[in-house]
């Protein structure tokens, strides 16, 4: 491989113009740059995930929680978004956490609160929960004072939660229902969704009160979201026999 090169005046040129050659370079070399790029990458990345795998260390006791977010900025270098009057309703914070990450110091922080928050690249906004859960929670609880209310949600949304799903696919121009698993994460997405689905087409007054009622009767094993798992599980046992086909 050449490359053109110059040489000043009088300056010493092992060509025979002294203004105007060329030079090799030699497999060798190309394999020395080669690899010192590689070399640069890698500690480049280094750096990128030193930055990234930041931890977070806090101790304090009935601390504001606008103070405890304070820290985990300056420590960690997020921005944080949140209305005044959050901060102001907020309990007291609690925590001792020792070089945790910074989800995982937020979730510490915002533990018992009646906040939630998402994460986008290094900004995290802080708002108060919507939706009727806690609502639906306190109705089951007043209905059954002898049953924990948040226990019995959590047995309902698990009679609900589907291990599997059916999904059509064309094979050959005919369409099968082929049965598939589900990641872990979306089987309790698809329950909740279908609790909710089913709780709205309930006959009391108020989303919370037909949330309640449904909480309730999933826990019992009835309910149409438990008779909604109930037949895509039928499905898929009744179609188990392409379940060759999801790949």
């Amino acid at each position: 491989m050449q490359f053109l090169c110059t040489y000043p005046p009088g300056s010493a040129c092992p060509a025979a113009k002294p203004k105007l050659c060329f030079f090799t370079i030699t497999t060798q070399m190309v394999r020395i740059m080669r690899l010192t790029a590689i070399l640069l990458t890698v500690c480049f990345l280094q750096v990128k995930a030193d930055g990234l795998s930041q931890t977070i260390s806090f101790s304090g006791k009935d601390v504001p929680l606008q103070k405890v977010l304070e820290a985990i900025k300056k420590q960690s270098g997020y921005v944080f978004f949140y209305k005044a009057s959050i901060m102001q309703q907020a309990k007291p914070v609690t925590m001792e956490i020792k070089n945790v990450t910074v989800e995982e110091a937020i979730r510490q922080a915002l533990k018992g609160q009646p906040l939630e928050y998402y994460i986008e690249n290094r900004t995290v906004v802080i708002s108060k929960k919507k939706g009727n859960s806690t609502s639906a929670i306190e109705i089951v609880q007043k209905r059954n004072p002898d049953v924990d209310g948040l226990e019995t949600f959590k047995k309902g949304l698990a009679n609900v939660t589907p291990a599997v799903e059916v999904r059509s696919r064309r094979v050959g121009g005919a369409t099968f229902q082929i049965p598939s698993e589900i990641r872990p994460e979306r089987k309790v997405s698809m329950g909740i969704k279908w609790m909710i689905l089913y709780a709205r087409k309930r006959n009391e007054k108020s989303m919370a009160q037909k949330l309640a009622g449904e909480i309730v009767a999933a826990a019992k094993e009835e309910g149409g979201a438990f008779k909604k798992k109930e037949d895509v599980h039928k499905m898929a046992e009744a179609n188990k026999a392409f379940s060759h086909f999801r790949f």
